[in-house]
């Protein structure tokens, strides 16, 4: 009876992993941005970080991240489309233009669209996790207040999510069940939220159903995992970073180091020329 609930677990597991890899790129039907600020540091509570969001909307799937890293992204894709890879030699790194301002926030989220399920895509160290979080959908309560967002009606939620408690204003006739970050979950695109001690905040910036040649494709490298799984790696990690990365670093190519790399013939900053964001504030209070 055991063989038989382990291949009924296996094949199950298959099929899972299959319908992720089988996703063939979907073109992008709404494009929304949003302004994301975030007290990083709760010693300067004045300050905030800011950064531009991009949630793309196709007809199976959605993605949301850094507008940044999708310059970044898309740009790298033309190059290597185009055959300009970049290329490291000698500690040069060359092929083109490279974006200067990079993401600061690396984590990617994707929704497969029929079956409401959510996937992060994380990175600890040099290796990318695509994670499984449908298992913690939002429970929102819909309250009676509504008010205008960009011209576009909304009504007012209130949800506990990743242990913050926020408030987010959704639109009914947007009949996307999707949101900024893993903000979802409700009967209507998310166009505006914030959590209750003003730490967070998503704000509309723009919105576009316009044509475009964008596609949406869910990464076919990274390890697919659950959340716990991740977790775990990610707990090895933070507990001794120079430990994981001394036992998990690859070598370095050939004529490369950490002292000697230039971009585009000019010598890259050191880190002590930039100055250091302080994060000692988690968006994620809770998993």
């Amino acid at each position: 009876m055991q063989p038989k609930k382990n291949l009924a677990f296996l094949t199950l597991l298959l099929c899972a992993v299959y319908s992720i890899q089988a996703q063939s790129p979907d073109p992008v039907k709404v494009t929304v941005w949003y302004k994301f600020r975030f007290m990083n540091d709760t010693t300067a509570r004045t300050e905030f970080t800011n950064e531009s969001m991009i949630l793309q909307i196709g007809e199976k799937l959605s993605a949301y991240q850094s507008y940044n890293g999708y310059k970044m992204d898309s740009s790298f894709n033309a190059r290597s489309s185009s055959g300009q890879n970049i290329v490291v030699s000698g500690g040069t790194i060359s092929g083109g233009s490279i974006v200067s301002a990079g993401p600061i926030t690396t984590e990617k989220q994707f929704t497969i669209l029929a079956k409401n399920q959510l996937w992060s895509l994380n990175r600890v160290f040099i290796t990318q996790y695509l994670v499984d979080e449908s298992v913690k959908r939002p429970e929102w309560t819909i309250t009676g207040e509504t008010k205008e967002i960009g011209g576009i009606a909304c009504q007012k939620a209130t949800a506990r999510v990743k242990g913050r408690d926020y408030a987010a204003w959704f639109a009914p006739e947007l009949p996307y069940s999707l949101g900024p970050w893993k903000l979802n979950n409700l009967p209507g695109l998310i166009l505006e939220a914030s959590d209750s001690k003003g730490e967070v905040h998503f704000e509309l910036e723009k919105i576009s159903t316009a044509p475009t040649n964008a596609t949406i494709e869910l990464p076919s490298k990274p390890s697919q995992v659950t959340l716990a799984e991740y977790l775990k790696v990610k707990a090895a990690y933070d507990a001794d970073p120079e430990g994981f990365r001394r036992a998990n670093a690859p070598p370095p190519p050939p004529g490369m180091s950490i002292s000697n790399i230039t971009v585009s013939g000019s010598p890259m900053r050191g880190a002590s020329t930039v100055k250091p964001i302080v994060f000692n504030n988690k968006l994620e209070k809770e998993n």
